[in-house]
C-alpha cells in the first residue's frame, strides 16, 4: 500500500506517540493540527487512515491511537526506507 506525504506525516506522529507511550491527544482544534502539521486537509488524512485499518478513534475518551497494522505498516516503510 502506498501512502502519499501528509499520511506518512500523520501516521509517524501517531507511531511515535505509541513508541514513547504518549497519548495522541491534541489540545486544539483539527485546523489547528493540520497547521501544526503543515497538512492542508487534515480531516481527509485522518479519516483516510482510519478507513486503512492504521488508526482507530476511542470516542469515550476522544483520543486516537495507532493499530498494530499501523505500526506493521510504519515500521515496513521504515525498513524499506532504510534498505535503500
Amino acid at each position: 500500500m502506498v501512502l502519499d506525504t501528509t499520511q506518512i506525516i500523520v501516521l509517524n506522529w501517531f507511531y511515535n506517540c505509541y513508541t514513547k507511550g504518549e497519548s495522541a491527544n491534541f489540545n486544539g482544534s483539527i485546523q489547528h493540527f493540520g497547521e501544526v502539521m503543515k497538512i492542508r486537509d487534515p480531516m481527509t488524512v485522518i479519516k483516510s487512515l482510519l478507513d486503512m485499518g492504521f488508526i482507530n478513534v476511542h470516542k469515550t475518551k476522544m483520543e486516537v491511537t495507532i493499530t498494530k497494522a499501523g505500526i506493521l505498516q510504519y515500521e515496513s516503510m521504515k525498513k524499506k526506507n532504510l534498505d535503500k
